[in-house]
């Protein structure tokens, strides 16, 4: 039977770390709903602009190949790459379940399956796990640019600069033929319970990888909604496309507006996912800490009534001696 002073201080320890991780999870909570909030803002944006890039690229089909009117443009769906840039997406801490382990293991897997096919991939990482998981495992593999995920989260001059240069170094690569497709992995919000790791192609884009963002974003309810509310005014667009002063003056600065919010949009659903993810695993984890406590009282007050049963056994021992 375990001394009653040790029960009593794993008892105290297993209090002292249920107040943090109910303090987490509490924490977690508040964060969550801003951060699911701003992605579904974003992603109705997001939407809306890869909605009107769509038909901007219908009308160009129909003039030529989209290669012909950028470089950052795919007829068709991907080709296979013989130089690709990999962008990671992970948390920059732990105590959030399997959060960053569910992305590392797909990215371990791509890169294993890229290698074998003779891709020369090039990774971007985001996120203090992905640097160093990433960067042990595969040393050889190069990287182009590397940032904790925290400094890239916010409205802050610093985080929107950081992203900027994320962008900027991510377009500077396939301008100057670095890599010949950009794809980004990371971990997509759905709701609190659903978070799906998913890998998605970025550049060049194409009328595929666009209707990939569409209908992820077409996923949350108030998106759904706003179509419903939107969609006598859609048909009308469609049929016909005027655009001013010319679909090819307008397509470029369109083009970086939808590459730059569809980076963010997976940023923000990153940043909403990881703390979904930490919430419901400080539930657990105070969960499994009560249970502990009440094991451990338990067993406590099972080993105090044994020491007084055996002090009156021997107090009864000692009076029968006497007598």
């Amino acid at each position: 039977m375990a001394n009653l002073k040790d029960i009593r201080r794993r008892i105290k320890s297993v209090k002292n770390t249920q107040k943090i991780t109910q303090a987490m999870r509490m924490v977690a909570a508040a964060k969550v709903k801003r951060a699911e909030a701003a992605s579904k803002l974003a992603s109705r944006y997001t939407v809306a602009l890869s909605s009107q890039l769509e038909l901007l690229l219908q009308g160009l089909g129909q003039q030529g190949p989209l290669e012909e009117a950028s470089p950052w443009l795919q007829s068709a769906g991907l080709q296979y790459p013989k130089r690709l840039a990999l962008v990671v997406i992970t948390s920059d801490r732990g105590l959030c379940g399997g959060y960053n382990t569910n992305v590392l293991r797909q990215a371990q897997q791509q890169l294993e399956a890229y290698q074998s096919k003779g891709v020369a991939v090039r990774l971007v990482l985001i996120g203090n796990k992905a640097v160093q998981y990433l960067s042990k495992r595969f040393p050889k593999v190069g990287v182009l640019y590397k940032s904790a995920f925290s400094a890239l989260q916010g409205p802050e001059p610093n985080a929107v600069s950081a992203r900027e240069a994320l962008l900027a170094t991510l377009i500077q690569a396939y301008d100057s033929h670095q890599v010949e497709a950009v794809e980004l992995l990371s971990t997509r919000f759905k709701s609190l319970i659903q978070l799906n790791v998913k890998r998605q192609g970025w550049l060049p884009l194409a009328p595929d990888s666009l209707a990939a963002f569409v209908q992820a974003g077409l996923a949350a309810p108030q998106a759904k909604a706003a179509q419903a509310t939107e969609a006598p005014n859609t048909t009308t667009m469609t049929s016909e496309l005027v655009v001013e002063p010319s679909m090819a003056s307008v397509l470029p600065s369109l083009m970086h507006s939808v590459l730059k919010q569809q980076l963010l949009q997976v940023l923000l659903e990153a940043q909403a996912a990881e703390l979904a993810a930490r919430m419901t695993a400080m539930a657990a984890a105070t969960d499994n800490a009560k249970g502990m406590i009440q094991r451990l009282t338990l067993e406590y007050n099972k080993a105090r009534q044994a020491a007084i049963t055996q002090e009156i056994m021997e107090i009864i021992g000692g009076a029968e001696a006497l007598a």
